[in-house]
């Protein structure tokens, strides 16, 4: 028994210690309870703070929750056949509600359909530059069959094997330094020195010579060493490349998207953002010849897909693209 003010007089419990004792005792019994783990079924003693317990400890209730889900996805889930794209197999594919659809049977169909959209036809049968023989390419860039490809590699690594000094005419390993870099030319410093001073001698002699002199000897040189070329293959890039960044995102994009080799000698064309400005990119035997090209007509007519695919064009249509108007282009093919 107590006494309640007047200002207190719905008050039930004389202390706020025995009002949080009462809702306590309520809320957690002392008397421990026997209860059954719906996890696992293992009978455990729940009392105190812990009367409330459904699980006998916080795995059982993880794992408990988990089954529940997947138990209710498998409710929703339904089978479904369909037929992959790629292969034309028909498979049977299970979706729940809200989920999106599989179209393909594996990931090995889904990857050769991708490919074969974004590079048709990739399979088809071509010409070894080489040997002349019927292969069917692995990927796009590719002109040589197996054969031609292991000489080649194998030509490659008899290179690195053995070389004969420029200076002394020694055979010796060209092998390479600790941190990388070309082969070496010469089996000693000695002799790269030697051969450098004689080379640098005949520079600045060169150098020394008049104007007619030097042209006298470029013009019997030409005469003497020119010999007729084919004309190279004009490869239009299709899509939008960044020529802003420079020759090796070029070469970076020619080598690892387009899996072609940029120094076979074909003629890459590129476009540029705005389609006003076209970058091409050959290899003469020598080196490799960057020309940037911009237009003060309107923009070219480009092919507008993704970067990546190439188109083959005559030397007659190029010059036509760079000689006329874009606009005249288009007003007469229509």
């Amino acid at each position: 028994m107590f006494r309640a003010e007047e200002r207190q007089r719905q008050r039930k419990f004389c202390s706020d210690a025995c009002r949080i004792g009462y809702y306590r005792g309520r809320r957690y019994p002392e008397e421990p309870s026997e209860k059954e783990c719906p996890a696992c079924g293992i009978t455990f003693r729940a009392g105190g703070r812990g009367g409330r317990r459904f699980y006998c400890s916080n795995a059982c209730r993880i794992e408990y929750a988990r089954n529940l889900r997947a138990e209710q996805c498998r409710s929703k889930m339904t089978v479904e056949e369909r037929v992959c794209p790629q292969c034309g197999q028909t498979f049977q594919t299970e979706r729940t509600s809200g989920s999106k659809q599989k179209r393909f049977c594996s990931k090995e169909c889904k990857q050769n359909y991708e490919n074969d959209q974004s590079y048709p036809g990739r399979h088809d049968a071509r010409t070894c530059r080489a040997c002349g023989a019927q292969f069917k390419r692995e990927y796009r860039g590719q002109y040589y069959c197996g054969a031609c490809r292991a000489a080649q590699e194998r030509k490659k690594r008899e290179l690195y094997e053995e070389k004969t000094c420029p200076n002394c005419s020694k055979r010796f390993l060209p092998v390479r330094s600790a941190v990388g870099g070309n082969p070496r030319r010469f089996c000693s410093r000695e002799c790269a020195a030697a051969w450098w001073s004689v080379h640098r001698k005949a520079r600045d002699h060169a150098q020394a010579q008049s104007a007619e002199e030097w042209r006298e000897h470029l013009r019997r040189f030409a005469a003497e060493n020119t010999a007729p070329k084919p004309p190279p293959r004009i490869l239009l890039v299709c899509g939008i490349s960044h020529i802003s960044r420079g020759l090796e995102n070029l070469l970076a994009v020619a080598r690892y998207r387009l899996h072609v080799n940029p120094l076979g000698g074909d003629l890459f064309v590129f476009c540029g953002a705005g389609r006003k400005t076209l970058v091409t990119l050959e290899w003469d035997d020598g080196g490799l010849r960057i020309a940037k090209r911009r237009s003060q007509r309107g923009v070219y007519p480009w092919p507008s897909r993704r970067l990546g695919p190439l188109m083959e064009i005559s030397e007659e249509e190029f010059q036509l693209l760079l000689s006329y108007s874009p606009k005249k282009i288009l007003t007469e093919t229509h």
